[in-house]
């Protein structure tokens, strides 16, 4: 099971990313719970693309959480993201996913090895010391 950081913030996601690049390890980078509806998909999209650009080695698959709301996935869709995660109504979500589906993106399951960053006091060896306990399993 790939493990997942969930980040809050720019610097959040810039520690998740420097501790994935320093144990070589793959990552999931999550939005926060829900995260699609308040802080927006095109916002959320813009600091995964400013983390990566800083910490190119690093390696990971973004993942937004749209909560129950079906509004929220439609436009992470038209955003460009390509994993999604979505809690809602199982009738609704086969919906979403058959059109997500045809932008060649999925949903995935909430991870269950995760990390949340959120008052952490230093972020980067909360994310690392954490990836470190994983690789040594």
């Amino acid at each position: 099971m790939t493990p997942a950081i969930i980040f809050h913030d720019y610097q959040h996601a810039l520690a998740a990313l420097r501790a994935s690049e320093a144990t070589a390890s793959h990552i999931l980078l999550l939005t926060a719970a829900g995260a699609a509806n308040y802080a927006g998909p095109d916002f959320l999209i813009s600091i995964i693309k400013d983390a990566g650009d800083a910490v190119p080695d690093a390696k990971f698959e973004a993942v937004i959480d749209c909560g129950d709301d079906p509004g929220a996935v439609m436009t992470a869709l038209r955003a460009g993201w390509a994993l999604l995660l979505f809690v809602g109504d199982p009738e609704i979500a086969q919906k979403v996913e058959s059109m997500a589906a045809q932008k060649n993106a999925q949903f995935l399951n909430r991870p269950e090895e995760v990390l949340d960053l959120l008052n952490r006091p230093d972020p980067d060896q909360a994310a690392l010391r954490w990836l470190q306990s994983r690789t040594k399993r």
